[in-house]
């Protein structure tokens, strides 16, 4: 799925969705997706889907990034205060003379049970949403910087700030997920979520993040595009 944010919404009024069916072929389907408020184009995404198929008595070849050990899941008391429909616990920056080479990790899910008669979909989509809600401030925690808007919402944290000053500000230009796995993991479980940041400048920065289930298999991977006051973080290193 690869969406880009055009134009802020506004949360206090309708949203209208118009769908356009590109594909429905025997394996991969398409469709695309416009986001409309006040008849102006605020939203669109791609998205496509592939049938899980097993290929029998074929070799096929396979890899997937190990998901990083010695990683201790939250305890109930570790949980962070948020009015988010998610619990986001910062866990630390691993730390490298190169930036792009640090990598800041999470442990997230959803607040509160995702039925179990509800299907595999809803787990992706509560995953979806997660994902964008923390790449965002990535790269500011990878420069060492806190995001403001989480210290004055009243949030804990175990990420120790290192450099000067808070971002106050940053917003998604482009975010794509990649789901390798539909099944076997539930959104309302912890996951670990890994971001690195190959780049930054011109007020813009990349991010790509790696989510791991409990069982250590990768479930998905994601790439968002920031818009930020970058020049700040780049002067830091």
């Amino acid at each position: 799925m690869h969406c880009h944010f055009l134009v802020s919404g506004n949360a206090k009024k309708d949203v209208i969705y118009e769908v356009e069916r590109l594909r429905d072929g025997k394996s991969f389907a398409s469709r695309a997706v416009r986001a409309l408020q006040d008849d102006r184009c605020i939203f669109t995404t791609t998205a496509s889907f592939a049938k899980r198929e097993e290929r029998s008595g074929k070799s096929v070849v396979t890899h997937a990034a190990q998901m990083p050990q010695d990683l201790r899941a939250p305890r109930i008391e570790d949980q962070m205060s948020s009015l988010d429909p998610m619990h986001l616990v910062p866990l630390d920056v691993t730390q490298d003379k190169d930036v792009s080479r640090r990598k800041a990790r999470w442990w997230l899910k959803a607040r509160g049970p995702i039925s179990d008669v509800s299907n595999s979909d809803h787990h992706s989509a509560a995953i979806a949403y997660m994902s964008d809600n923390i790449l965002i401030e990535a790269i500011a925690m990878i420069h060492g910087l806190r995001c403001s808007w989480r210290k004055n919402r009243g949030e804990s944290s175990n990420f120790t700030p290192t450099g000067p000053g808070d971002v106050s500000m940053m917003v998604s230009l482009s975010h794509a997920i990649h789901f390798h796995e539909t099944q076997g993991f539930r959104a309302d479980d912890w996951l670990l979520s890994e971001v690195e940041s190959p780049w930054s400048g011109h007020e813009r920065g990349v991010v790509l993040q790696k989510i791991y289930a409990p069982n250590g298999k990768l479930i998905a991977t994601c790439y968002q595009e920031v818009s930020g006051p970058t020049e700040n973080l780049n002067a830091l290193g």
